[in-house]
């Protein structure tokens, strides 16, 4: 990829950001001056308030320069980011394509125990593609939670969000499925708990705790399920050295000290449902620093997702 032109607009976005900044702060100081002035003043007259009200005036005109200054050649920026991602999509995936979120609602997240209900959310970055004759969806979302708390002097909003991903594999097409014990096979695999539980219900179905033979394994996840034969099916020692290396690499990475990463995995019937509660700024172009392979191969890893744990849960096994 050419990232002269790229460059160029990060460049160009900068320096105005840079000036609209500089321009801004220097209004501001003016506008002190004036309220210092109206001090001096009251001092002799104090119904004079000429000064105040035109610091303050000033001062809203910096605000404003400010926000101008981040807002223009946003959208040209803002443009560039998504030509960016679709051409890391249409790298890793040339057939893909953009759809209309109907695999993504909030239902899935709340009949698969992952996260709670939230107050706001909403779903970006959402397109559809193919590995081998496997079809995927994928999205990243953004969570936002507010909660009233009460005590006996006041109420409080309290809020908080979470960010992540979601990928959808359907394996319509595979007869994997047919040859279980029970008619609607249920694998849910998460990060281990404290908690240590031997059961837990998942809808309508209550699933056992499933022990591997690799204590490491054992040690990192939970897995439960209402087949065993199932379970050790669809986790066969390979699985269990890929998923061990995908947490490495989602633990590695360096995020905000009150963030975390994380992923859990269902398999529901023929579909697997993989949930990745990720910071947002791992995947980030970063504005400040030059446009190059080491930025792209960053913004492109995000996409790369659905294929590494389409390797790592081996689902090429589930094709006809």
């Amino acid at each position: 990829m050419n990232f002269k032109n790229a460059e160029k607009i990060r460049k160009k976005f900068n320096l105005k950001k840079d000036l609209f900044t500089i321009l801004s702060f220097l209004i501001l100081l003016i506008g002190l001056v004036f309220f210092i002035f109206n001090i001096y003043l009251s001092e002799y007259n104090p119904c004079e308030n000429f000064f105040l009200f035109l610091g303050i005036a000033v001062i809203i005109l910096s605000i404003i320069i400010f926000v101008l200054g981040i807002e223009v050649g946003g959208d040209k920026y803002i443009r560039l980011l998504i030509y960016i991602e679709k051409r890391a999509i249409k790298e890793i995936y040339p057939k893909y394509s953009k759809f209309n979120n109907k695999y993504f609602n909030i239902e899935l997240f709340d009949n698969n125990l992952i996260l709670d209900k939230p107050s706001f959310y909403s779903f970006e970055k959402s397109f559809e593609g193919k590995i081998d004759s496997i079809l995927f969806y994928y999205s990243a979302f953004h969570f936002q939670y507010s909660q009233v708390v009460i005590n006996k002097e006041s109420s409080n909003i309290s809020s908080s969000s979470i960010d992540g991903n979601i990928i959808i594999f359907d394996l319509d097409n595979s007869d994997f499925f047919k040859n279980c014990t029970v008619n609607k096979p249920i694998l849910y695999i998460r990060l281990a708990k404290k908690i240590d539980e031997k059961d837990i219900k998942l809808g309508n179905e209550l699933l056992q705790k499933v022990e591997y033979e690799s204590s490491e394994f054992n040690e990192i996840f939970d897995c439960f399920c209402n087949d065993k034969l199932f379970a050790f099916k669809v986790i066969s020692p390979k699985v269990i050295i890929e998923l061990l290396k995908l947490n490495k690499f989602f633990k590695d990475k360096k995020i905000p000290a009150n963030s975390y990463n994380s992923f859990s995995i269902i398999f529901n019937e023929n579909k697997v449902f993989i949930f990745l509660k990720i910071h947002p700024s791992i995947f980030q172009l970063r504005i400040e620093k030059e446009f190059d392979e080491v930025q792209y191969a960053r913004a492109k890893k995000e996409f790369e997702l659905p294929l590494d744990f389409y390797k790592a849960l081996d689902l090429n096994k589930y094709i006809l």
